[in-house]
C-alpha cells in the first residue's frame, strides 16, 4: 500500500519529490545500520609517546588490544577506527612510513606496538586540547 501511495505521489509531482524522499529515508536507514555496528568506544589518555623519527607521530598503547592488531600476514585485521573529538581520522591501516612522514590523521594499529597515530593537523595530541578515542566495529 505504501509503495502504491509513493507511485501516486510520484505521478502527481513529476516523480522528483518521491525519488528524493526515497533516497533520503534510504540513506537514514543505511546510517542507522552503520551506527548500530559500533559496539565499543575507548578513550585514549595522554601522555602519548612521541616517535623519535617524526615531529608529529605518537604511540598510544592501551592494554588488551594486541590480539586484534594488524600483523604482517593480516595488515587490515584491526577493527578500530580512531576519532579526534568527533572527527574520524585516517586512513586506518596506513603504513608506518606514511604516519611518521605525512601524518595528517593517518594511523595504524600494529601488533606489539599499539596505535601509531598523528593528529589531523600534525599538532601534538598531548597538548592540542583534543580528545582521542577508539571505536571498535563488529
Amino acid at each position: 500500500m505504501a509503495f502504491r501511495s509513493i507511485l501516486e505521489i510520484a505521478g502527481r509531482t513529476g516523480g522528483g519529490v518521491a525519488i528524493v524522499a526515497l533516497f533520503f529515508f534510504g540513506t537514514l536507514h543505511v546510517m542507522d545500520i552503520y551506527e548500530a555496528r559500533r559496539i565499543e568506544s575507548i578513550t585514549l589518555r595522554p601522555p602519548f609517546q612521541p616517535i623519535a623519527e617524526s615531529k608529529f607521530a605518537f604511540v598510544a598503547a592501551p592494554d588488551g588490544f594486541n590480539q586484534l592488531a594488524d600483523t604482517p600476514t593480516d595488515p587490515e585485521r584491526s577493527p578500530f577506527l580512531l576519532y579526534e573529538d568527533d572527527r574520524k581520522l585516517g586512513p586506518s591501516h596506513s603504513s608506518y612510513k606514511s604516519v611518521v612522514t605525512i601524518g595528517n590523521g593517518r594511523f595504524l594499529h600494529w601488533i606489539n606496538n599499539g596505535f601509531i597515530f598523528s593528529a589531523s593537523d600534525n599538532s601534538d595530541p598531548n597538548t592540542n586540547g583534543r580528545s582521542y578515542r577508539l571505536v571498535r566495529l563488529r
